[in-house]
């Protein structure tokens, strides 16, 4: 596994003022260390890439100086990262200006921020750069292409750079005193590089930049920390720069013991303490991992039984057991019981026939939460074989003798259970096992109680989507078959609804609708629009102006949201829908001859953008005939547009059904359900036989004389009783003389009669609404409405398109009679 440090890392710069930094002029071994130990770290912290890079400049800037004055020794410091062009017109790979920091961190920045690696192979920019590359063996086909990029790091010295033909920024190194420079750099991952420069006020010796080596491979390991690369070649790359930050080491202190002449005992040490260090950090980095793969995998399970099973079979793997088990911790009458939950390798049936494991000396620490149990040999611990009727385990069960028992808690201090894990072999579990089934128990314990969490919302949130959702009604003459179906990912709730509200005069509203959004938000507002649906319905407004009201209802939320919403209004009368959308998918009209159709013009904006107002279509809508509401859900599907959806639909909807409950059904298995899926299929089958009769009044006072004629001869043509035929021609003559003499218009008479019901109505041309006007008990006048309400079972007015309706329903005196 790759070596990694802690987690906590802490400011590598905040010992530099207690330290006095690094003195370049007696720059040492022990510095070497430090400084490129805290290089790592500074890399290692930021955040990604090039603030690493930031943060290696940054350092080298503050911890670097010379002499007793203490004044930076780097006047500039550099550092470069070969990065992708991102330009199809510009070269594959560039040099980029990572980091920079000291005197005039700005310096040339336009010239530098991005060369072109052509460029600098040729030697026309970045001089300095391709210097330090030739010092790694690249020739200028490998800078180009990384090919041949060695595996260890160069340092490029220039103990005199004034006039050096490698330096270009002559003007810079004469007004800030640069003496020397030091580059170093090498490989990062697969053929891309990294180069430091340095500019420093302090003279550098040939021995001293030959210490840079280190400082090389650890600014690389905190640096690979970033890189983009997969996790598999990642953990490879770390682990070779460590083995290159052992041999730079190792180099180093060969040379530092030939030049001071150090004992070799002390560099032996040295290095096997380094040796050490990486076998420990190897080993708890692959601890880290380990617990970090599995606590991942463990919080995206959702499901309580695939997550504990999955949590069993990790710890049984991974601790190498040969069997394993979770026991939840539940209570019975008797104050303790233990159920298996899940078990690992063997099959599940080897401990049907075993009773449940009781809260003994060697099951109680797990049970309990108290403490874990591991064992070499469980067959000789004293708090073993004291469960009568066994001495041990019980005949016929697994061979348990290497032990390891861990208890899961969960955030609240909760034993859920515990995890028990056996061998057949002694002695097969250490303390890494242990560390292990403990770092599993406790992402297990918080992956289970958000689990249970997730359970609770998603239980919460459909009961509060099945109390929204309505109970369709019974209607004559219309069949309704409706499906809900919740998504398949998330809290499986949503704003996806459909409704069915009786209107006056036998006509019916068909709604559907869906705000935008999931969970429980969606639902609750969905909640509010469908209440406020109903509440306009019961106003009995047309549709578009229904919607109106709902895109102002939804614009005042405190919370912006969108709808899409679908009203139609069915009239048996004139065989007729009236619809309305807003921003919704179009319903399908199901003709009586098997053709399909879309109401798919004049669709408006989406409930709550206001953006302008909406308009409704009148289609036929005959006996026989269908209309499908729907959500989008039904046909969404990845990689295809809404136009290939409503084309497959229509497709399903031409082949015949035997019942309707059979077409939803096979529409909605159809679908992906990838997001809720409402649907509502209404087909209208009038049972009884309906008669309608109708006539042109013009605005005159002989118009109520005809009407009465008019009323009276197509009754008792239709054999209407004779007190019934008196009521309905008392009636037209009150709602025609209103509208002869408050509208002014010429107006149309019907006479209708169905299910043993009579309906008079009365259209004009005036959008004023009539109004009850209160009187006294000798008032003359104004009592036209009071006699149409006396004579009528019920009666009503309703806007239309270009006026308004004013209706009254009568029905025979004798309940249950027919006229």
């Amino acid at each position: 596994m790759t070596p990694q440090e802690p987690t906590h890392v802490p400011d590598p710069t905040a010992a530099l003022d207690a330290t006095g930094g690094y003195d370049l002029a007696t720059f040492s071994l022990s510095d070497t260390v430090r400084c490129g130990r805290d290089l790592r770290h500074a890399a290692r912290g930021a955040p990604d890439l090039h603030s690493a890079a930031q943060a290696v400049v940054d350092y080298l800037v503050k911890a670097l100086h010379g002499g007793d004055d203490g004044e930076p020794s780097c006047a500039l410091a550099r550092l470069f990262l070969t990065e992708p062009a991102g330009d199809a017109d510009a070269p594959d790979r560039y040099l980029g200006l990572a980091g920079t920091a000291g005197d005039v961190p700005d310096l040339a920045l336009d010239r530098y921020r991005r060369i072109p690696l052509a460029d600098v192979a040729a030697g026309r920019t970045a001089p300095l750069v391709a210097a330090l590359l030739r010092e790694l063996g690249l020739d200028p086909a490998g800078i180009l292409t990384g090919v041949g990029l060695p595996s260890w790091f160069g340092v490029l010295h220039v103990p005199d750079p004034a006039g050096s033909p490698v330096v270009a920024e002559q003007a810079f190194v004469a007004d800030h005193r640069v003496r020397s420079i030091v580059g170093f750099g090498g490989a990062l991952t697969g053929a891309d590089f990294f180069a430091v420069l340095l500019f420093s006020r302090t003279p550098v010796t040939a021995q001293t930049a030959e210490l840079f080596h280190s400082i090389a491979v650890n600014v690389q390991l905190g640096l690979l920390e970033h890189a983009p690369v997969d996790e598999p070649t990642g953990r490879v790359e770390r682990r070779l720069a460590w083995e290159r930050l052992v041999g730079a080491m190792e180099s180093t202190l060969t040379e530092q013991a030939l030049r001071l002449e150090s004992s070799v005992t002390d560099l032996s040490r040295t290095r096997d303490r380094l040796v050490t260090s990486q076998h420990r950090l190897t080993a708890e980095a692959e601890l880290v991992e380990t617990l970090y793969s599995v606590g991942s995998k463990l919080s995206a399970v959702l499901d309580l039984n695939t997550l504990v099973q999955y949590a069993t079979d990790a710890v049984t793997r991974l601790v190498g057991a040969a069997f394993g088990s979770f026991f939840y911790n539940v209570t019975d009458e008797n104050g303790e019981s233990y159920l298996l939950y899940a078990l690992s390798g063997v099959p599940r049936d080897r401990f049907e026939r075993f009773p449940m494991p009781r809260n003994t000396q060697v099951f109680g620490p797990t049970f309990d939460g108290t403490a874990v149990v591991r064992s070499a040999d469980i067959r000789t611990d004293p708090r073993y074989g004291h469960n009568p009727p066994y001495t041990g385990t019980p005949p016929g069960h697994l061979p348990v003798v290497s032990y390891l028992a861990v208890p899961v808690i969960s955030p609240t201090g909760v034993v859920i259970g515990g995890f028990f894990l056996g061998d057949p072999e002694p002695g097969r579990f250490s303390d890494r096992h242990e560390r292990i089934a403990v770092g599993i128990a406790a992402q297990t314990a918080i992956a289970m109680d958000n689990a249970g969490l997730y359970r609770q919302q998603r239980h919460a949130a459909a009961e509060l989507q099945r109390s929204l959702l309505p109970t369709l009604p019974v209607l004559p003459g219309m069949t309704l078959t409706s499906r809900y179906l919740p998504a398949t990912r998330g809290y499986q709730v949503g704003g996806d609804w459909v409704d069915v509200i009786p209107l006056p005069a036998g006509r019916t509203a068909l709604v559907v609708g869906d705000v935008m959004g999931k969970g429980m938000k969606a639902a609750a507002v969905m909640g509010q629009l469908r209440t406020a649906v109903r509440a306009y319905a019961g106003l009995d407004l047309p549709p578009a102006e229904v919607l109106r009201r709902l895109d102002t209802l939804l614009g005042q939320l405190p919370v912006p949201q969108l709808a899409t919403c679908v009203y139609a209004v069915h009239d048996p009368l004139a065989d007729t829908l009236s619809v309305a959308s807003a921003g919704h998918v179009p319903p399908a009209v199901l003709g009586g001859d098997g053709t399909v159709r879309y109401v798919d013009d004049r669709l408006g904006p989406p409930l709550g953008v206001g953006s302008r107002p909406f308009v409704q279509r009148r289609v036929p809508f005959g006996a026989g005939a269908a209309l499908l509401l729907f959500t989008d859900g039904l046909i969404e599907r990845r990689g295809q547009d809404i136009v290939d959806g409503l084309s497959r639909l229509a497709a399903q909807l031409a082949v015949p059904a035997d019942s309707d409950e059979r077409l939803v059904d096979r529409l909605v298995a159809a679908a992906e359900q990838s997001d809720d899926t409402a649907v509502l299929l209404a087909r209208w089958r009038p049972t009884t036989p309906r008669r309608t009769a109708a006539c042109r009044l013009a605005p005159s006072p002989g118009s109520a004389r005809a009407a009465r004629r008019f009323v009276a001869d197509t009754l008792r043509a239709w054999d209407v009783p004779e007190d019934l035929v008196a009521d309905a021609v008392a009636v037209a003559d009150e709602l025609v003389v209103n509208a002869v003499r408050h509208a002014g218009t010429d107006a149309r008479l019907r006479v209708h009669r169905a299910d043993g019901r009579i309906q008079v109505d009365v259209a004009d041309h005036d959008p004023r609404l009539p109004r009850r006007i209160p009187t006294g008990p000798y008032d003359e006048g104004h009592r036209g409405l009071q006699i149409v309400e006396s004579l009528s079972h019920r009666w009503g007015v309703r806007a239309t398109e270009d006026g308004k309706l004013v209706w009254a329903e009568l029905r025979p005196a004798a309940t249950g009679a027919a006229p």
